[in-house]
């Protein structure tokens, strides 16, 4: 799931099933915040520094699909292109 959110409290966007069809985010990645379940490797296909974050955690404690998944938060920066390069590859349906 791409879930990705700019660090200055810009819209979120997803390239994720219906979500991919509003497009990609204006201006530039370069701070981005991805959450989601990733590995380093998928998000180093974007952007050349990624750093973990934090694991994703209800507050309550509970377990849900994230959980289970070891979703996190990731910070990304130096991308590989721009938005309208990197969309297409990030988009997908499942």
């Amino acid at each position: 799931m791409w879930l990705i959110a700019g660090v200055m409290h810009n819209p979120v966007y997803s390239g994720r099933n219906d979500h991919t069809l509003w497009g990609p985010p204006a201006g530039s990645p370069d701070t981005v915040l991805c959450l989601g379940e990733f590995d380093t490797d998928n998000l180093h296909r974007f952007w050349s520094q990624v750093k973990e974050i934090t694991p994703i955690t209800p507050p309550d404690g509970r377990t849900n699909n994230e959980v289970a998944a070891h979703a996190e938060s990731w910070l990304c920066q130096q991308p590989h292109g721009t938005w309208a390069q990197l969309w297409p590859a990030m988009r997908h349906f499942d």
